[in-house]
């Protein structure tokens, strides 16, 4: 069931060292609005908010908690004027405790952030960082005056827009999990330039990167069933070709995760963990555990008979992470990408052109697919590999999250989803 979250927020001037509070009918409160965008990670409409209504200029640095239908966010202010709104007034930290006006509920939310340690694993949650990315995008980006409005903020990513004259840039960091990503990006922009965004400059000991901005409508939007064909056959080149460059993708910290290798070594311990933590039910767990043996039977056939090397797998290969810019399909976010089958990067995208289009425009997408693999096999047999991948795909991707990527982050927000979602397509595929 899709929760309608209510968005409160901690508003902190550190170099002030004061806080951002709504004020009515002689009490206080921490500032909130009901958002009609829900998405944890969106943080542009939360710095509209307070720039229209409060006159400041503001960086969301996270999520620091949910409960109870409520999301509360740290907020850093950039820069701030007098208020003008007669319902808000700053409050010096050092007088927090002597508020008596401040409501219950949201003192114990400011306890609970003030006794919170204050360092973070994501540079991004930190107060006065953004200045320090501005300075570097300043000296990356060759013009005079750059506006910068930040998009998102979680712990997968951060992600700016820069907006120059009658240019449009992109800044991305990324946590250590995924620090392969502004490496492997300049990789692809440089070997397929006309397939991926344009790469104007990396910082590999800081995990970002700036890239040109892509025009035109998300694939996911679109119902031109030749793009999703393009974006398809783009995939299939980019990914042949990186079989001759699988060195030089390892040397960038490209993941190497072999399908069987994964499962085998992974899927028990992942599922005990899974019900340990009750984020299964201990009915769903015997349930896959009932299933364990045909998906290590599976894992047995594609090591015994694939011929397909490993390649390069997009990880989360979708019309949103897709765009048509002057008729071309441009293919973004890398990172979720490693060495593994290559056939994973396409079943969610064809299971998108099946509900968009037709079961028949799918199937003639695949076989689009498979034809530019037929190098390493037969029609008849890629297909039955491509369709023993599909069985094997939510195991498979279940424990590249429990063992990968839950473990590196602390929060987690979407974390019950995706297991819930992997598990769905396991039990009903």
């Amino acid at each position: 069931m899709e929760i309608n979250w209510c968005y409160k927020f901690i508003v902190y001037s550190k170099q002030e060292q004061k806080l951002l509070l709504s004020s009515s009918s002689e009490r206080l409160s921490l500032p909130y609005f009901q958002p009609s965008i829900q998405h944890v990670a969106v943080s542009n409409h939360i710095n509209e908010y307070f720039e229209k209504e409060f006159q400041v200029k503001t960086n969301v640095l996270k999520c620091f908690l949910q409960m109870d239908r409520v999301r509360i966010y740290v907020v850093e202010v950039l820069e701030g004027s007098p208020l003008l709104s007669s319902n808000a007034l700053w409050l010096q930290l050092s007088n927090f405790n002597q508020c008596k006006e401040l409501n219950d509920t949201d003192r114990s939310i400011l306890e609970i952030w003030l006794s919170a340690s204050l360092s973070s694993a994501f540079p991004w949650f930190e107060f006065g960082w953004r200045r320090k990315m501005e300075e570097w995008v300043q000296k990356m980006l060759p013009h005079d005056s750059l506006e910068f409005e930040q998009i998102r903020s979680w712990e997968r990513s951060t992600l700016f827009r820069v907006q120059a004259e009658n240019e449009s840039y992109y800044f991305k960091a990324v946590p250590d999990v995924f620090s392969h990503e502004p490496a492997v990006s300049r990789y692809l922009f440089e070997n397929h330039p006309s397939y991926v965004p344009e790469i104007l400059g990396i910082e590999i000991e800081q995990k970002w990167f700036i890239m040109k901005e892509v025009g035109g409508s998300l694939l996911g939007y679109t119902d031109h069933l030749e793009y999703w064909r393009q974006s398809l056959l783009r995939l299939a080149h980019i990914q042949k070709e990186s079989i001759f460059h699988t060195n030089e993708l390892k040397k960038l910290n490209c993941p190497i995760r072999p399908v069987s290798q994964v499962i085998r070594s992974h899927l028990k311990a992942s599922l005990d963990d899974l019900v340990r933590t009750r984020e299964i039910s201990s009915e769903t767990y015997w349930r896959l555990k009932d299933r364990l043996p045909n998906i290590l039977e599976k894992c047995d056939l594609l090591e015994k008979h694939s011929k397909l090397p490993l390649a390069l797998e997009h990880g989360d290969f979708f019309g949103g992470n897709i765009k048509i810019q002057e008729e071309n399909a441009i293919i973004f976010d890398w990172s979720d990408c490693s060495l593994s089958h290559p056939f994973l990067s396409v079943i969610v995208l064809l299971d998108e052109v099946k509900q968009l289009f037709s079961e028949r425009s799918a199937e003639i997408l695949l076989e689009d697919y498979l034809c530019q693999w037929s190098n390493y096999g037969t029609r008849a047999y890629l297909l039955e590999e491509y369709r023993m991948l599909k069985t094997l795909a939510p195991a498979y991707y279940l424990v590249l999250y429990q063992t990968f990527i839950f473990p590196t982050f602390r929060d987690n927000w979407d974390k019950q989803q995706i297991i819930e979602d992997y598990i769905e397509k396991w039990l009903n595929p």
